[in-house]
């Protein structure tokens, strides 16, 4: 009883959190143990079907226990967003590590102290917009982009045959920049 009420006070925070998000905004990612199957996508469309054919079956099949609410979300190990030919890794939150398969791999994500976030509604061909946009944002506000960025699918095919109401959160970690000391040899006192 008590795990499943922490599960449903974690199911009404997320809930929340994700309603109330705007567009843009700066959030921290915490620590968390995921399980991982790292892959090569043709097109973004097809990581839905290596979830139900690969993924799935696979964690169902070790016993895997998932963390409640279901947090999923995709690793880009590119150095920029890509269409096409995309090395993916696709991350979903566990209560404990377990042994590794020939398939999945278990790790600990660590903390992100800052992520830029924006939620997007809408298919999934229009990713390309609101990843320039996020990257201006970056780029305005003068910060730097410190990791590989996430892809949080909260709703899609799976649950949802609308297009128009699939929702997904971009998450990519950001640090400030450095100003260089244009003076690296003095001292100031003030």
């Amino acid at each position: 009883l008590q795990q499943r009420l922490l599960e449903l006070h974690r199911l009404s925070d997320s809930i929340e959190r994700i309603e109330l998000m705007d567009d843009i905004t700066m959030e921290r990612l915490p620590e968390i143990l995921v399980a991982s199957y790292r892959t090569r996508l043709h097109h973004r469309e097809e990581l839905t079907p290596v979830f139900n054919r690969i993924i799935n079956p696979e964690l169902q099949r070790i016993g895997c226990k998932r963390t409640i609410p279901i947090y999923g979300f995709s690793i880009e190990h590119e150095q920029e967003y890509k269409e096409e030919d995309i090395d993916t890794e696709y991350c979903l939150q566990v209560d404990e590590m377990a042994t590794d398969s020939s398939l999945i791999k278990f790790k600990r994500l660590p903390e992100v102290p800052q992520a830029v976030c924006m939620k997007y509604t809408g298919p999934y061909g229009r990713f390309h917009e609101h990843f320039a946009e996020i990257f201006q944002y970056i780029d305005r506000q003068g910060l730097t982009i410190c990791g590989p960025y996430r892809t949080q699918y909260v709703e899609g095919p799976w649950n949802q045959k609308n297009p128009s109401k699939w929702v997904t959160i971009i998450q990519v970690p950001v640090k400030e920049e450095v100003q260089q000391n244009p003076f690296p040899n003095e001292t100031f006192y003030q």
